[in-house]
C-alpha cells in the first residue's frame, strides 16, 4: 500500500466512521485485530469490535460532531493526524445523560498499517477539556 493510499484509507475513517458512523466501513479499512493505545481509555480492549463499539457509543452521545482533519503527514507505514471535532453532548455518555453543551477539542492520531489495512493506532486528545465543557467535571486552573 502506497503512502497516497494510506492516507485516503484514513481520510476516509473521518469522513465516514468518525462523522458518518458507518460502522461497517471499520471492517474494510481496519486489522480484525486492531490494537489501540489510548490513556484517556486505558482498558480498551483489542479488535476491531471494541473500536466500533467505542465508535458506536461516542456516535450516540455525539450524533451531529463534526470532526476535522487539521493536518494529516505519511511516513513509512505511519499516518499521522492532527484533529479537531466539535459538536454537542446529545446522548448518554459512560453513564451520564446529555448536557447539551457544546464542545471543541484536539488531538493527535498515529495510525499504522499492515497488510493494507490499519492494524495500531495511538491517540492522545483532550480528554479534560471535553469533560469542562459538559460540565461532567470542574474546571482547573493551569500550571503557570
Amino acid at each position: 500500500m502506497d503512502s497516497k493510499q494510506m492516507k485516503d484509507s484514513v481520510q476516509r475513517l473521518y469522513n465516514e466512521v468518525y462523522t458518518k458512523g458507518q460502522l461497517s466501513v471499520c471492517d474494510e479499512l481496519c486489522d480484525p485485530n486492531l490494537k489501540f493505545h489510548d490513556a484517556a481509555a486505558e482498558s480498551y480492549k483489542p479488535g476491531v469490535s471494541a473500536f466500533k463499539d467505542s465508535e458506536k457509543a461516542y456516535h450516540r452521545a455525539f450524533p451531529k460532531k463534526e470532526p476535522k482533519i487539521e493536518d494529516i503527514f505519511v511516513n513509512d507505514d505511519k499516518v499521522v493526524v492532527r484533529w479537531s471535532c466539535k459538536g454537542k453532548h446529545e446522548g448518554e455518555l459512560q453513564g451520564t445523560p446529555a448536557t447539551h453543551r457544546p464542545f471543541k477539542i484536539s488531538g493527535i492520531s498515529i495510525y499504522q498499517f499492515k497488510n493494507g489495512k490499519i492494524s495500531e493506532v495511538w491517540q492522545s486528545w483532550d480528554r479534560l477539556s471535553l469533560l469542562e465543557q459538559l460540565g461532567i467535571a470542574q474546571p482547573v486552573h493551569a500550571l503557570h
